[in-house]
């Protein structure tokens, strides 16, 4: 039955009728033209749109952007109507509108983003990288620093490995499965970044882009990876396709699913430079290149114009238009007259873009007139973020994938998704979002609430985001030069970001460098100066993020930069709870070796032993105490060298007879 509604859908979909369609694909999309009027001395939002009489009607929904659903219209207007006014709405507020164009014979929609001074988002979710074991110590700096920014951005990073599989592999699969629900559970990850060959999913006896027999069977699907809840099952049979790689057979590890079997949880974004032969560079150095451009981009060393291109090599004839994914996103991000309705190919070799959109009919390799894989490896490709859609490609884990492609690509391809079946919602972005974010929402959608002139191929087992989740398309430059000085507070001063429309920064402390930060900074800060009246005794991090107002044609919003961080944790240097003696042991719970920090008056040499929670003496060592603030790196074995076994223990440390004791858990 799921298969013959899937085949129903698609014959109503992509039929040709005697109705009208629209001369381009772009009339798939309602293209609004929205102005913020504040001259009555409130918010008005309206929305313009090109008159057409051909139009029955028009309807008009919104929503908060942290509702799900659109639910009921808010206004119905005529097919005389071209505008649509929203009276005093609330400064702060994210609105999200969607308006509906019925020509009777098709529908047209326009989404955007309406706001005055739409709050910074701080918090972004928890993220874990999960490494190619194979390339992990290879490109373990780079790896760490970003790490760091994603950190510096409001994410909460968490690491680790996963097995190499060159080909397909289900017990590597459901081993890299484990880990993800794993630090799901632990953890609460909303987004998962696979770097390197890690084990490719498959699931599904179908052919999303219509080339059956050949191309019917089992897709790659990363998808899986991000179910936390579903049921996937491995009983189907499907011999059709000419490539053994994506034909299924029951219980050869490849699931049945075509459509998701429940909500996908977490955003899965990959890049794998694997059976790459076009270009010149070997897999790691492809690795090491995306991990050098997504620092570059992230720190506002590679900047990109607010520009969009689209190059419909498809039109508008099979009633899905494909392009339309584009002209609904793009008009959000910017004035729809100012996107580039020209050649892509010749274009994003020359011109930066921050998006670019292409289909074509396609191969594994290209998309026809639109994007080649080989012309990405030998020129050029000045598209920060794309969406490309053709045949076979859609189906990534081939030979020099074209989607891969741009991801290997220089000095753009950050992103990439095969857009058209189904259509993606990428608008938020243009407010500051995630990839993470428009990635989940487009997975889950159901047609009748993200609408779009086709309803085909929603919530199917291919949707698929190549590159880093965690990035957004607007960065702000950090501030930087974080200075630290302490007495019984910590005062920081820093210099200012050279970004335009700065309004000033948050402050933020945490008491493990790579930890949860929390802002301390109540107010705006204004200067380029801060004092923690309060800190926390002992070890203090800190970090600094610049706030810009962002302009666009819909409103503005507060965008964070990433943050500059103290280098070393700040003591807080109050011995009012103890005149003699304070003491710190980091990181607790600890495996291997711990910190111990003493702070005080005396000078000496300071006695330190380590018992069991049964008083049994296990070590002991000497630390001469000449400064006011003393750090001692302490394995953590006893007198014959053997690591401690998990469980709690104590320090003893013993200063000119004042003595202090330090309880502490290891963990093997």
């Amino acid at each position: 039955m799921k298969y013959f509604l899937i085949l129903l859908i698609f014959i109503l979909t992509v039929r040709v009728s005697d109705g009208k369609i629209p001369e381009t694909s772009s009339g798939y999309a309602l293209l609004l033209t929205p102005v913020i009027d504040s001259t009555s001395g409130r918010l008005d939002a309206i929305f313009n749109w090109d008159t057409d009489t051909n139009a029955y009607s028009y309807t008009v929904y919104m929503k908060f952007k942290e509702d799900s659903l659109f639910g009921e219209p808010i206004k119905t207007l005529s097919r005389f109507d071209s505008q649509y006014v929203f009276t005093n709405f609330e400064r702060g507020r994210w609105y999200e509108f969607l308006i509906e164009k019925d020509m009777i014979d098709y529908f047209a929609y326009g989404y955007m983003n309406i706001g005055i001074d739409v709050p910074v988002i701080e918090h972004r979710g928890n993220v874990l990288i999960l490494v190619d074991e194979s390339i992990d110590l290879v490109l373990n700096d780079k790896i760490e620093r970003l790490a760091n920014d994603m950190l510096a951005d409001g994410w909460r990073v968490f690491r680790d490995r996963a097995p190499r599989a060159e080909t397909f592999d289900s017990a590597k699969v459901m081993q890299t499965k484990g880990k993800i629900i794993e630090y799901y559970n632990k953890e609460n990850i909303s987004a998962v970044l696979l770097f390197g060959r890690i084990a490719v999913p498959y699931s599904g006896s179908f052919a999303v882009d219509g080339h059956t027999p050949d191309h019917d069977g089992a897709w790659s699907s990363d998808i899986f990876y991000g179910d936390v809840d579903g049921i996937w099952t491995d009983t189907l049979s499907n011999l059709k396709a000419d490539d053994e790689r994506i034909r299924n057979r029951p219980k050869d590890g490849k699931f049945d699913q075509i459509i998701i079997p429940s909500d996908i949880e977490i955003a899965v974004g990959r890049v794998d430079m694997i059976n790459l032969p076009f270009f010149e560079k070997n897999e790691l150095e492809l690795l090491e290149q995306y991990l050098d451009k997504n620092h570059r981009f992230r720190n506002g060393i590679d900047r990109y114009p607010n520009k969009m291109i689209i190059s419909d090599a498809f039109g508008p004839n099979l009633r899905e238009g494909f392009a339309a994914s584009a002209w609904m996103s793009f008009s959000a991000m910017t004035d729809w007259r100012e996107i580039d309705d020209e050649d892509l190919r010749d274009m994003v070799s020359d011109n930066d873009y921050i998006w670019g959109y292409g289909c074509g009919p396609g191969s594994y390799v290209r998309a026809e007139r639109v994007a080649y894989a080989v012309e990405f490896a030998a020129k050029p490709m000045r598209a920060a973020f794309t969406q490309l859609f053709g045949s076979y490609f859609g189906d990534w884990d081939s030979e020099n994938n074209l989607m891969r492609s741009a991801l290997a690509a220089e000095p753009g391809g950050l992103t990439c998704v095969w857009s058209g079946r189904p259509h993606w919602f990428f608008h938020h972005t243009a407010f500051g979002e995630s990839i993470a974010y428009s990635t989940l929402l487009s997975q889950n959608s159901l047609p009748n609430n993200y609408r779009a002139s086709s309803p085909y191929a929603r919530r199917m087992n291919h949707l698929a985001l190549l590159g880093d989740p965690t990035l957004k398309t607007s960065f702000v430059q950090s501030p930087s030069n974080l200075t630290i000085t302490s007495d019984s507070q910590i005062h920081l001063s820093w210099d200012e970001s050279a970004d335009s429309n700065i309004i000033g920064y948050y402050v933020y402390s945490s008491d493990e460098k790579d930890g949860q930060y929390r802002r301390i900074s109540e107010e705006l800060v204004t200067t380029n100066s801060f004092t923690d009246f309060s800190p926390r005794y002992f070890l203090n991090y800190y970090m600094v993020r610049a706030i810009k107002e962002e302009r666009l044609h819909s409103g503005t919003y507060l965008n964070l930069s990433q943050g500059i961080f103290s280098e070393e944790g700040t003591v807080r240097i109050d011995l009012t709870r103890d005149k003699e003696l304070n003491s710190l042991l980091y990181p607790n719970p600890a495996s291997g070796n711990t910190n111990l920090v003493i702070v005080t008056d005396l000078s000496g040499v300071a006695e330190i032993k380590l018992f069991n929670l049964s008083g049994k003496l296990l070590n002991k060592l000497s630390i001469n105490i000449s400064e006011f603030v003393t750090e001692e790196n302490i394995i953590l074995a006893d007198a014959e060298g053997n690591s401690l076994s998990s469980g709690v223990y104590y320090i003893e440390i013993n200063l000119n007879g004042v003595v202090r004791h330090i309880k502490f858990m290891v963990i093997d």
